[in-house]
């Protein structure tokens, strides 16, 4: 059924009845229109079925407490509802539940009010009772966007690729239909914000700079005849790409969380290896970063030392902080056995090890099992991590060693750890962190018991961790997960 379009007159009756003065109409897609206040004197724009139909209406009039909110849900929709989130603005989006089909969902207060549903179940029911053709799925972007995207394409199915259009900046792309009915909107409006884009030619700049072979920005890769994943920056003569991952652009509210690894893997199977740099790591670990990405494409200045020149030694936290606070992309740790090697009487390389952490699974920990925690240089030193590994077992009741390496930095072909015997176990899933200000936390400061502590007016028992984190302002961004290695020593 088409949505009613108000007249001028319509419009401006209904306007100065509520109590306010029409200022201006005007178009912009659709109609807007700009109006006062009588009683505060603000002025403001809405749509004309916003303010009508919905009800929507200055902030200072749906200004209302908790308890009156949530005395208003329960008199409209009784207990089918909770309110779980802390009640603002009426147009401020707050979590709630359907108590019906168990799930949470993010609305508007005055959208909900307006229309009190599920979203989670519509969509099902549409779904489910549609015959699923172009046509239907055309009425359910239609339904969810009104006219704000163009379906070009044939639906063929949820998971191939459709072509659409975004009306307000004209850009045309493809997407999955099941992608789009879960929230994936236009990528160049709302995925790409600009200080993202100037990031990443930071990273550009610095390639350009350092590295004399080809570079492509923005190399397209289609899949078929017009769907397509696109790397940021790609070095064809060496098959590496490199992204750049904002941390609120690339959470979880606008990928999803294998999103990362999906784009790793289907550009190894094109033989070509996917380096993923975080927000945080250029903003606040800029030079470990430009180090690594030196390393990685050969480029590196750093000076060259040969481990046989090189003396090993158990160093002090004193030591052993500063070093890897500067030199590894993680920063320091809580290691038990602290090793560093010095070269002319200068810390060149440090590598630590811990044991095991239940924040990586493990559930008991045996006398003799390390966790090779860190492993950072200053210089190129040329068969450093042989020498200090060959040290650690030597010197110290090892058994047996587990070691993780960042996919997102890490190359599934031949690295150190298959060249020292180690033995890959396995690929972990994709871990999460939460972001806030530009830096990542790890997933295990945010368990429920701290929670509680941490947001007192948020938490209540019967959330998850993600419903009560999805009320804050942290983001939650997931990675590739790890290569797991282990390696079991012979004594």
């Amino acid at each position: 059924m088409a949505r009613k379009r108000y007249t001028d007159d319509e419009i401006k009756t209904a306007v100065e009845e509520n109590g306010y003065t029409l200022e201006s109409i005007f178009m912009k897609n659709e109609t807007i229109i700009e109006i006062t206040h009588n009683l505060c004197g603000k002025t403001y724009t809405t749509r004309p079925k916003r303010f009508i139909d919905e009800g929507n209406r200055c902030t200072c009039e749906t200004r209302k407490s908790q308890k009156d909110f949530e005395k208003e849900v329960f008199d409209l929709v009784g207990d089918e509802f909770s309110v779980l989130g802390q009640y603002k603005l009426n147009n401020k989006p707050i979590l709630f539940k359907h108590n019906i089909c168990g799930r949470t969902f993010k609305r508007n207060p005055v959208y909900f009010l307006a229309n009190p549903n599920c979203m989670h179940c519509t969509k099902q029911k549409q779904y489910d009772t549609k015959r699923k053709d172009t046509e239907w799925f055309k009425e359910q972007v239609k339904l969810l966007e009104n006219d704000k995207y163009i379906v070009i394409g044939e639906y063929l199915g949820t998971k191939d690729y459709i072509r659409m259009k975004h009306v307000k900046c004209g850009y045309e792309y493809n997407v999955k239909p099941n992608n789009f009915l879960t929230g994936k909107r236009c990528p160049r409006c709302g995925h790409i914000p600009k200080t993202t884009s100037k990031l990443e030619k930071e990273v550009l700049t610095f390639v350009q700079k350092n590295y004399n072979g080809s570079i492509q920005s923005n190399k397209r890769f289609y899949i078929k005849d017009t769907s397509f994943h696109e790397i940021d920056i790609y070095l064809p003569d060496l098959k590496i790409g490199i992204e750049f991952d904002g941390l609120y652009w690339h959470s979880d509210q606008f990928k999803i969380k294998t999103y990362h690894l999906d784009k790793t893997n289907f550009f190894k199977n094109k033989g070509i290896r996917i380096i993923h740099i975080f927000e945080d790591e250029w903003l606040n670990k800029q030079d470990i970063v430009k180090s690594k990405l030196k390393h990685i494409l050969n480029i590196s200045d750093n000076e060259k030392v040969y481990a046989r020149k090189t003396l090993i030694k158990e160093i002090t936290n004193i030591e052993k902080t500063p070093f890897l606070d500067k030199y590894h992309i993680q920063g320091s740790d809580k290691a038990i056995i602290k090793l560093g090697e010095y070269y002319n009487d200068e810390l060149v390389a440090v590598m630590t090890f811990s044991k095991l952490r239940r924040a990586l699974g493990t559930k008991t920990s045996t006398v003799g099992d390390y966790e090779l925690s860190r492993f950072a240089t200053s210089k190129n030193v040329v068969g450093g991590f042989s020498k200090m590994l060959k040290y650690a077992i030597r010197n110290y009741e090892i058994n047996y060693i587990k070691t993780f390496a960042d996919l997102r930095w890490s190359s599934l072909e031949k690295n150190v750890y298959d060249t020292n015997n180690f033995v890959l176990s396995h690929i972990s899933k994709p871990n999460y962190f939460y972001s806030a200000n530009n830096k990542r936390y790890h997933r295990f400061n945010f368990r429920k018991n701290i929670l509680k502590k941490k947001f007192p007016d948020i938490y209540k028992k019967e959330l998850t961790e993600f419903e009560i984190m999805d009320q804050t302002n942290y983001s939650r961004i997931w990675d590739c997960g790890n290569l797991v290695y282990e390696m079991k020593i012979e004594r």
